[in-house]
């Protein structure tokens, strides 16, 4: 079984509908647990975590599969950052609104509400910590 270096691995866009404050205090309440996380995308400026930017599909695929657990897009169930997640076999935590739209395997996604980090983080450290 391949050591992964991320505990959780987000894509992360300024101009979305994840609110920008919203995923800061998250990630800010995940990295006092001294979790490492890594963000595609827009750069986060958050101590412990690794920015890679705007890569590849390929190179994304290569910090998925290095990482444990996913944050989705709240926007989109079936993005490709979603897809390649699944493909990697990560638990991918994604918005509780789309439940009913959700055809994947459900064993790999759990629902959070994406409006309160506090309650989030406490779902989402309750996961990481049974790994």
């Amino acid at each position: 079984k391949k050591r992964k270096k991320y505990d959780l691995v987000i894509y992360f866009r300024i101009k979305s509908k994840l609110n920008k404050n919203y995923i800061f205090n998250l990630l800010n309440e995940i990295e006092k647990h001294n979790l490492k996380f890594a963000v595609i995308g827009d750069k986060i400026e958050i101590k412990s975590a690794k920015n890679f930017g705007y890569i590849s599909r390929k190179n994304a695929n290569k910090v998925i599969s290095d990482s444990k657990f996913a944050i989705s897009n709240p926007e989109n169930l079936y993005s490709y950052f979603m897809q390649d997640c699944l493909a990697n076999h990560l638990k991918v935590f994604y918005n509780k609104e789309f439940k009913k739209f959700n055809v994947f395997n459900k064993n790999f996604l759990i629902p959070i509400e994406f409006n309160s980090y506090k309650k989030d983080s406490i779902k989402i450290l309750k996961y990481l910590k049974k790994t």
